[in-house]
């Protein structure tokens, strides 16, 4: 076999130390566009180069299957120079090595289709957008070759998979390493420039500024307001009566809640309870009396409301 030398790109500090992390998984939370991409393709070619043989298989998974096809061309550009080593099938996603090793872009979007195979190094792009289960899949895959993955992509909320590996990482359970590159290290780096970042900073919501440059998860992964916008609007209740109460009715199971506004919009009377429509209709009568009161009479709050026009 000829021997070819490829050029891979140059990494950066930030990304060199997550790259040649050694830990067997290996979480990294990364702001968009720091190449976090283009460094662990980098990874996974010299692992199927390095370690690679006939039948062995290295894969990359993302969510979908328009995700995965830009890290597909990415290494087909890479490999261009070297066609006569590198054979691709681009129907099926798939790099054929010289040493026999074959690397296979795949897609999170069916699970299912994930199961099978032996893989001997993988990578997990865009893991916060991907489905759990494709998780469940690949790492079953890792069972008998005890391979190494990289999981990565921006921080999008708190209520999925891949941020709860973070934290295991973070938190340093064994065979896991951590790492976070926020826009500020790409700046450094000579990635983008910090005029680039304070605009993108100028013309987002906070919460989704903070998630896609900064690494830090909005509180439920889908507050377009930020958190300071709604601290602005906690403030103690109000002494002044009620001009009008809103009124949100449930059986004994649920709450039944009760707000009341003074006559500058402030709120001045919060109540919530759970008890029988006896229960409910005695309180609600005494705490509203003749005051203008708003209530949801569909479902479950018809009879009550009915019965408190009268």
């Amino acid at each position: 076999m000829s021997k070819i030398n490829v050029k891979f790109p140059k990494l950066y500090p930030k990304q060199a130390e997550f790259v040649f992390s050694t830990a067997r998984y290996t979480v990294v939370e990364a702001a968009t566009k720091c190449g976090k991409t283009v460094a662990c393709l980098a990874w996974l070619l010299q692992l199927a180069l390095r370690e690679g043989r006939p039948g062995r298989n290295y894969w990359w998974v993302a969510p979908i299957f328009g995700t995965t096809k830009i890290a597909y061309r990415r290494l087909r550009r890479w490999l261009a120079p070297y066609e006569e080593f590198a054979r691709f099938n681009d129907s099926e996603l798939l790099c054929e090595l010289p040493n026999g090793a074959s690397i296979c872009f795949k897609s999170a979007d069916r699970p299912d289709s994930l199961y099978g195979e032996d893989v001997h190094g993988a990578v997990v792009d865009e893991a916060s957008r991907a489905k759990e289960e494709s998780w469940h899949a690949l790492r079953s895959t890792l069972t008998a070759t005890k391979a190494q993955v990289k999981i990565i992509g921006n921080v999008k909320g708190r209520r999925n998979w891949a941020y709860q590996m973070a934290r295991r990482a973070e938190a340093g359970e064994p065979d896991m390493a951590y790492f976070r590159l926020t826009a500020y290290d790409a700046a450094a780096a000579g990635i983008y420039d910090e005029a680039e970042i304070e605009d993108a900073r100028r013309s987002l919501p906070e919460a989704a500024f903070n998630e896609l440059y900064m690494c830090i998860p909005s509180d439920e992964g889908a507050n377009p307001f930020g958190m300071g916008a709604i601290l602005s609007c906690i403030a103690p209740l109000s002494t002044s009566p009620p001009v009008v109460f809103g009124i949100d009715l449930a059986k004994s199971v649920d709450w039944t809640v009760v707000i009341g506004l003074d006559a500058e919009g402030r709120v001045c009377r919060f109540e919530r309870w759970q008890g029988d429509w006896g229960q409910t209709r005695r309180r609600i009568a005494g705490m509203v009396g003749s005051t203008l009161a708003l209530a949801d009479s569909t479902g479950v709050g018809d009879p009550i409301v009915e019965d408190l026009q009268r």
